[in-house]
């Protein structure tokens, strides 16, 4: 791959992924507390670290959930309405569908439940798509992890129809047009999705807000 002119953060779009119900969490992880000193969920704190190098923010989640992100966060959203049974498959079709991607070029993909990685992860992720791939995904310790960076384009051909297929088969499909990139932040690795691994990475106990 040829080094080409980064993608300007006007063309890129963060695409937060928060329609989860959290059952095993015990409530919706998009308003866990992230950040005490901020007063900060974990949407939130998606949403702010993103604006650094992304354009726009997009988050879609369930309508139980939109007033209460509303009233701690001035955000672009969008509802998704399908099934639980989709995953994560269904927020991205869910932004499809209401043209969220429009003019962008990139979109960072991440799900509320992980932490919010570095800038500099991201830009990684971005320059690599930035020399000719369509998708780039982060490797840690030989793990791969969250977020990916893809091209709005693949997204939509794909979730702009009635296919719902996981995003990691999306990004097998492409083959060596998806490039793994090797990061030094470990937190690409980690999941929130229990109690116990939001305490051990947090050092405290879940809590909603």
């Amino acid at each position: 791959m040829t080094h080409s002119a980064p993608v300007p953060p006007s063309r890129v779009l963060a695409l937060v992924l928060a329609s989860g119900r959290g059952t095993r969490m015990g409530g919706p992880k998009a308003m866990l507390c992230w950040d005490r000193d901020r007063g900060e969920t974990l949407v939130e704190a998606h949403v702010r670290v993103r604006r650094a190098e992304c354009g726009r923010v997009v988050v879609v989640t369930r309508h139980e959930l939109v007033s209460r992100i509303l009233a701690r966060c001035a955000i672009h959203l969008v509802e998704s309405y399908e099934p639980d049974e989709v995953g994560p498959a269904g927020s991205i079709a869910a932004a499809c569908s209401t043209r969220a991607l429009d003019g962008v070029d990139v979109v960072v993909v991440t799900p509320v439940d992980v932490p919010p990685v570095r800038s500099e992860t991201v830009g990684k992720l971005l320059a690599a798509v930035a020399d000719g791939a369509d998708a780039a995904r982060p490797v840690h310790s030989g793990r791969r992890g969250h977020p990916v960076a893809v091209r709005a384009h693949v997204l939509v051909d794909v979730y702009g129809t009635i296919a719902r297929p996981p995003l990691r088969d999306v990004l097998r499909s492409l083959g060596r047009r998806c490039v793994d990139v090797a990061v030094d932040d470990a937190d690409v690795n980690a999941d929130l999705d229990t109690p116990e691994a939001f305490e051990a990475r947090t050092g405290i106990a879940p809590r909603f807000l």
